[in-house]
């Protein structure tokens, strides 16, 4: 198997594992127990606070332990609403993650009015449209950092310069972003921030919120007073640490791997180019990551694609794994992609495994699969959907 899907997940880093495994069966008491064996899972729990906080520039007691990142996502965005006794105002993007646009849908069905700018073209939101849809009674603006299927960053400062001028809150969903992008919570003005353990060689089912003191959530989750009364439940200890050593080892590794994953990129776009032909990258080269790639395949059915690619052994998608199997992605619609081309669609994400040899395999196996759905009449067509 050759797995080129990070976006969607990633493996639990070894190291990660190895620190987990005492704290299920050796040191497994209740953090909130107030005796030795619970005191020593409360100092786990608390480092791991320290190691996230340090990542973002935030301070440990702003860091909230959740169940994921859609979970801080809707902690964020309902816990805010919650605390006005009438409709207010949300700004986001259209091509979010469905967890933040089902989040404001939810509150839309409350009364809140919620407005949707739309990316460029090129798959960047602009700030000026972002300033053109502040209401006075606007609250929160919410945008996610790295778009999680086309990977194009946003421009989160100069947003983060205008929700401070115009006194909002500002929530970044920094899913695809945390451990790979430097972050500074306090010189971006980020009062809420969304992230995962899952997307950097973490376990699945444990995230955390980022909430600036001083900033008003009501918990979302009734039950007891853990994370200063804001997510009830007993602490996820295991998950704890683990997102808190995956974070540790994210930061020591940040610039090294992007540098890596940008050659890696560069060579993958360059061979299948050169050897496929009659593809066309989605979202600006300028501002996107190097471990998310969009390529739209002319003349395919990106879902048969993908499934004939799975039959060889290569793990790819067609968008975020959160959405429904084989329906239209809302990311490519936002940036009006052309329908004959965003039905040609595959995500291919890279990652720690992913190595150039990897690669050649993937894009041999990539260049008989294509060429074969194709076929011998296949036809390069005389206009392009598309510039190259």
């Amino acid at each position: 198997m050759i797995y080129l899907d990070y976006a969607a997940t990633t493996p639990v880093d070894e190291r990660v594992l190895e620190a987990m495994t005492p704290y299920f069966c050796e040191v497994f008491a209740n953090p909130s127990s107030n005796h030795s064996c619970g005191r020593k899972a409360a100092r786990a729990v608390l480092k791991s606070r320290q190691s996230v906080a340090d990542l973002i520039g935030a301070s440990p007691e702003e860091i909230i332990f959740t169940g994921g990142a859609s979970e801080a996502t809707n902690l964020a965005i309902k816990g805010i609403a919650d605390h006005f006794d009438e409709p207010m105002h949300f700004i986001t993007s259209s091509f979010e993650h469905k967890a933040t646009l089902s989040a404001l849908h939810d509150l839309e069905k409350l009364g809140h009015e919620v407005t949707l700018v739309s990316p460029d073209r090129d798959g960047v939101v602009d700030p000026d449209d972002i300033e053109a849809a502040i209401q006075d009674n606007t609250v929160l603006i919410s945008i996610i950092h790295v778009n999680n299927e086309i990977g194009t960053i946003q421009p989160i400062e100069e947003i983060g310069d205008l929700a401070a001028q115009y006194e909002i809150l500002f929530h970044v969903d920094a899913t695809q972003s945390f451990g790979k992008i430097p972050l500074d919570v306090e010189s971006i003005g980020i009062d809420l921030l969304s992230l995962s353990a899952h997307k950097v060689y973490g376990p699945k089912g444990v995230g955390a919120l980022y909430l600036r003191e001083g900033i008003p959530v009501q918990a979302q989750i009734s039950g007891g007073s853990q994370e200063g009364g804001i997510r009830a439940g007993t602490l996820n200890v295991p998950g704890i640490v683990g997102l808190g050593v995956a974070a540790d080892l994210a930061g020591a590794e940040m610039e090294a791997e992007w540098n890596r994953l940008e050659n890696l990129e560069l060579s993958f776009l360059q061979l299948v180019q050169d050897r496929i032909g009659d593809v066309y990258l989605q979202g600006a080269h300028y501002s996107k990551v190097p471990w998310i790639t969009n390529i739209c395949f002319e003349g395919l059915d990106g879902g048969e694609l993908r499934d004939a690619l799975g039959d060889a052994g290569i793990c790819v998608s067609r968008s975020s794994a959160c959405a429904k199997s084989n329906t239209a992605s809302h990311v490519l619609e936002a940036i009006e992609c052309p329908k004959e081309l965003s039905a040609c669609a595959i995500r291919f994400s890279f990652g720690r495994k992913t190595t150039p040899e990897r690669i050649q395999e993937a894009l041999d196996t990539l260049e008989d699969v294509v060429m074969q759905m194709r076929g011998p009449d296949y036809e390069s067509p005389v206009e392009p959907s598309v510039p190259s």
